[in-house]
């Protein structure tokens, strides 16, 4: 994972002295590379940045934002419902960035907004083949809010 890291941060052309941080969530009987674990790759949006500007859908300040957002102003069914628009069909882009599209536009009926996405993902909540969506959702009930 920190060679994944590193590899993100070249490639976004980040500050030299950025930190990045990578997680993956196991689940009992999985197993294998982290390749395998991540097979459909778009559904994560990891590694995060924690210094620098914190601003962008790249920083960790703003996957905790929308991991947040999610449990503090969605129901668990919404929540669970758009993890499974991201994810359906996850290997044909296409198929699931309108699954996606039509979810978000059907809870914006229902007032559930989501946390200041950028521009770029409005419309379906995917970017360059990938979302920030999903791994505020996979996090949310192992996440615990640290406040210092």
């Amino acid at each position: 994972m920190c060679r994944r890291a590193k590899q993100k941060a070249r490639k976004e052309n980040y500050e030299t002295n950025s930190s990045w941080l990578d997680f993956q969530i196991l689940f009992s009987g999985l197993n294998g590379s982290l390749t395998n674990l991540r097979e459909f790759e778009g559904l994560y949006w990891r590694p995060y940045r924690v210094t620098g500007n914190l601003d962008d859908a790249a920083s960790w300040t703003y996957f905790e934002k929308q991991l947040l957002h999610f449990k503090e102003n969605w129901p668990r069914s919404q929540v669970k419902g758009l993890a499974d628009a991201l994810s359906i069909d996850a290997a044909s882009k296409s198929n699931v960035k309108l699954a996606t599209r039509q979810f978000l536009s059907q809870a914006k009926l229902r007032e559930n907004q989501l946390y200041n996405l950028p521009t770029v993902l409005l419309s379906d909540g995917w970017s360059n083949q990938a979302t920030p969506l999903f791994d505020p959702i996979e996090a949310a009930d192992f996440y615990l809010e640290v406040k210092g």
